[in-house]
């Protein structure tokens, strides 16, 4: 089932900085081409991707459109499967360097379509807006890190109370009767479903609209018992060879927050991500907790919730701000550039592609 657009991110503003899932973009040893764009900021990759994308979906094509958590209105790359094809923005954060130039990935310099005298001419301001940019990530990151500190107390908390035997019995009933087993062996990949970005905390439901008739949803306010079953519902997917798109958690470095299986039109997902999303079955992450034993911490947890959440609004306060300097810089480069020459390269790009 896919009868409108996938839309993923690649990264997310994390605890950690920049998480990025950019090496997953193609496979070099599998006959993959890969057009990086390189350029600075408000040189036109966004509208050119765009371009490439429009163009695929007006012929059919398999097409996934991945944003930038940065500016979610703009795209990073898109993805061609069917044609193991792929055009990225290869600029920072998500830099990307050719492992096999000339052969694998063909390099798109919009640079060669600014006057560098223009750019000269006012490099104190945009010096000063690139550093004034980069101290909105840092101390968003901050907040982030914070954040996360304190929410993953509130897991290791519920993790004292939790019937694992329970949870993994569960989770094998459950994959046993909802999966069954393929007959081909095929990869697993990942996607950000989500993402932190300064629109907030961002899900692209559409994309579980498109690919799945069927939703299986985890109750679970804290994520401990919802990641463990994701984990294990998504080996048991894999090793029954089912294609499965794993979409790793921004809030959490090693949590899972959906797991997509597009050949069942079949997804579980966290409750707690989704706001709108097709009727679905529940799984209340609460069976398989000592509630009684919990009792003792639930104003730590409370705490930690109240405290945790608004230290990602700061966050995320912090992303505008990041947006708004980066707004900026693109003004001296939309200045600078020949969008004429882009708008060329950018039809040249797509004959290349045979698109």
């Amino acid at each position: 089932m896919q009868e409108g657009q996938i839309k993923y991110f690649l990264g997310t503003n994390s605890s950690d900085g920049f998480s990025s899932l950019f090496n997953e973009l193609y496979d070099p040893f599998d006959d993959s081409t890969a057009y990086i764009i390189k350029g600075g900021p408000g040189t036109g990759k966004s509208v050119l991707l765009k371009k490439v994308a429009k163009k695929a979906q007006k012929k059919g094509i398999e097409c996934e459109m991945i944003y930038c958590a940065s500016d979610p209105k703009s795209l990073d790359a898109v993805i061609l499967p069917e044609m193991k094809m792929c055009v990225a923005d290869g600029t920072s954060p998500h830099i990307i360097e050719p492992k096999f130039a000339g052969c694998v990935e063909q390099i798109i310099n919009l640079g060669d379509y600014w006057d560098a005298k223009k750019l000269k001419k006012n490099s104190d301001e945009i010096k000063k807006l690139y550093v004034e940019n980069s101290g909105y990530y840092q101390r968003s990151q901050r907040y982030l890190s914070a954040s996360s500190l304190l929410l993953c107390d509130s897991k290791k908390m519920v993790s004292q109370y939790t019937d694992y035997e329970k949870l993994i019995n569960y989770s094998i009933r459950l994959a046993r009767r909802e999966l069954g087993c393929a007959t081909a062996d095929k990869k697993a990949k990942k996607r950000y479903l989500s993402a932190i970005t300064p629109d907030g905390f961002l899900t692209f439901e559409e994309t579980l609209n498109n690919l799945c008739e069927n939703v299986i949803m985890i109750d679970d306010s804290i994520g401990n018992i919802s990641e463990r079953i994701l984990s294990l519902l998504s080996e048991y997917a894999q090793g029954c060879g089912y294609s499965v798109v794993i979409c790793p958690s921004p809030v959490f470095s090693t949590g899972i927050d959906q797991v997509i299986i597009p050949e069942l039109s079949l997804a579980f997902i966290r409750a707690q991500t989704i706001e709108n999303i097709l009727p679905a079955r529940r799984i209340h992450a609460r069976r398989f907790i000592d509630s009684q034993g919990l009792k003792n911490h639930k104003n730590r947890i409370k705490f930690n919730k109240k405290a945790g959440n608004e230290l990602q609004d700061e966050a995320i306060s912090l992303l505008k701000g990041a947006k708004s300097t980066h707004d900026e810089l693109e003004k001296y480069y939309i200045d600078a550039m020949n969008f004429e020459a882009v708008e060329e390269r950018a039809g040249k790009l797509i004959k290349e592609m045979g698109l």
